[in-house]
Parts: structure tokens; sequence; C-alpha cells
């Protein structure tokens, strides 16, 4: 039983981890293309008004995005100096029940913070106005939620995998 939701759960990462470099890889895209046929258009003394609004947000998604690849490598910011005098020391055990409370309370912070931006997503929805093309901020905005309840999965399966297995390295 155990080993099947590991293999659900794990299924799950590997997906998200795709879909999130996808979603890099066409962020920069975008957000290049877009910058780009911006500085082009000024030349010719025209301006879109909705464009540096739009490469925003597009550096918004990709920044979360960046920060759902960086979870699930391990990449994220930690103060490792307590991590590594337990390994230097060979105290794994210890080390190991750092890592899982870690991971546990990083989850559990994530999920805060994603409930506390569903309550800007709805202030936006109420006073927000539609910076371009008529697109609620709302909408605009969704990807703080999103992206904070998907690094608290990632951290959630790591939090798993080093309670559960044992797994010291991310």
């Amino acid at each position: 039983m155990k080993d099947q939701f590991l293999k659900i759960i794990t299924f799950f990462d590997l997906l998200i981890e795709k879909i999130s470099v996808w979603l890099v890889v066409a962020s920069i895209f975008l957000m290049l293309s877009f910058s780009l046929f911006g500085i082009v258009v000024r030349w010719f003394e025209v301006s879109f008004l909705w464009l540096d609004p739009l490469v925003r947000h597009i550096v918004f998604a990709s920044t979360f995005f960046g920060g759902v690849i960086a979870t699930g490598k391990g990449r994220n910011i930690s103060i490792d100096l307590l991590e590594k005098s337990l390994v230097s020391r060979g105290y794994h055990k210890a080390h190991r029940l750092i890592l899982v409370i870690a991971n546990f309370v990083a989850t559990g912070t994530l999920i805060w913070l994603a409930h506390s931006s569903f309550d800007f997503v709805s202030l936006e929805f109420q006073y927000g106005k539609p910076p371009f093309w008529g697109i609620e901020s709302g909408y605009l905005v969704a990807i703080i939620p999103v992206g904070f309840l998907i690094i608290a999965y990632r951290f959630f399966y790591i939090f798993l995998k080093h309670l559960l297995l044992g797994e010291v390295k991310q």
C-alpha cells in the first residue's frame, strides 16, 4: 500500500516537474519575444500599452515555475550550516529529522501563504481593474496561490520521502 501511494505521488511530482520546465521555457521565450517586439515597435514610434504589464505578469509566472523546479531539485534557499555540521559528524538520523521537520514546516508555511494569496486574489476580483485586454487582474494574479500550492506539494512530497523512505538526498 505504501509503495503504491509513493508511486502515485512520485508520478505527480515528475509530471509537475516536466510541466514546470516547459512552462519556464515558454515563459522565457514569450518574455524575450514580447520585449524585443516592444523595442522594435518603439523605433517606429508605436507603443502598445498592454505589452509591459503582460511581460511583467509572465516574469511573475516564470518566477513561480522556477521555484517549483528549484524545490524539486533541492536548490531552494536554506541554511545549510546545521545540516553540514550534522552530516560531517555522522549524525545522519538527526540530519534526517531536521529535513523532515524543515520540509513539513515549509509545506505548512506555503499552504498558509496560498490561503492568504487566495484572499488577495478575491480582493483583486472585487476592486482590481483590467490592466490589458479586458482581463480582470484577479485572473492574472491567480498564479500566486497556484504557485504556492504547487511548491507546497513538492515540499510535501520531499517530506514524505524523508519520512517514509528515509531518503536524505533531495
